[in-house]
């Protein structure tokens, strides 16, 4: 007896999605292609065809079930490109290896795009990491000279995720001496510009303890202590001695010389 009918046929043959061979109803792989003819039932895991629209055992929408795994696997993909602009280099390739795992021909942009992805991925971490190792190795060698600018100009724009803990510790320390240095430059400058030489002198002896080699310092030192060791002669000579007192008590240390010292035995 003849079996030419066109739907016997049809129900006793599966043709591949892949590359339209048509296999026997058990072969359980294409003999065109080698692409698996079956799957899981997304909800039952019941064995359905992969071109198939409903569970034949729980009549779940497979088309449906199809979307969710594909928004989930463009998901995947998004995470991992933002991943990549966060330098999470990790995480980006964990994500990219699930996607280029995939055998389902249906998500093979997905797979095509993880594989093209991954070397480039790891490319870019590995650049990334020698430039902040390096980076901090020149910064680490500049903080012991105490060169705060320089460590900042080489970490401030690294990933702050990237960096050790000692880098992340020379940074910070950098940025709050330079932070200090220029409160006190701007200080030194309001208080020298409104003449008030006692906050100049307590100014100025903190900043020749945090640079004690700097010339500029000394120099500004010594000026305003000639102006504070006058106004003290001045007081003292009008009997003014607590103020006169307050005036040589804001001489900087590195300027109280024999001077400093006989007009205070004297008050």
């Amino acid at each position: 007896m003849s079996t030419s009918n066109p739907s016997v046929a049809a129900f006793s043959a599966v043709t591949c999605g892949n590359c339209g061979h048509t296999n026997t109803l058990e072969a359980k792989f294409c003999g065109g292609c080698g692409h698996a003819v079956f799957e899981p039932c997304g909800e039952c895991q019941a064995s359905v065809r992969l071109t198939q629209k409903f569970c034949g055992d729980c009549g779940a929408d497979l088309d449906a079930i199809l979307e969710r795994r594909m928004a989930e696997s463009a998901q995947s993909m998004s995470i991992a490109l933002s991943a990549v602009k966060e330098h999470r280099y990790d995480v980006a390739v964990d994500r990219l290896k699930t996607l280029a795992k995939l055998t389902d021909y249906r998500f093979a942009e997905f797979v095509n795009q993880a594989k093209q992805a991954l070397p480039k991925v790891t490319m870019l971490k590995e650049q990334v990491l020698r430039k902040v190792e390096d980076a901090q190795a020149k910064a680490l060698a500049a903080f012991k000279d105490e060169d705060h600018q320089t460590v900042i100009g080489l970490l401030s724009n690294l990933p702050a995720k990237l960096l050790s803990a000692d880098g992340i510790a020379a940074l910070a320390k950098a940025v709050a001496k330079v932070k200090e240095v220029d409160e006190l430059n701007e200080g030194l400058r309001e208080a020298i510009s409104n003449r008030d030489y006692c906050a100049a002198g307590s100014l100025l002896e903190r900043a020749i303890e945090l640079f004690p080699e700097d010339p500029a310092f000394r120099r500004l030192a010594e000026k305003v202590s000639s102006k504070l060791m006058s106004a003290a002669e001045t007081l003292f000579e009008k009997c003014d001695y607590d103020a006169a007192l307050d005036r040589l008590d804001s001489i900087p240390t590195s300027c109280q010389n024999e001077g400093y010292g006989a007009i205070k035995d004297r008050i």
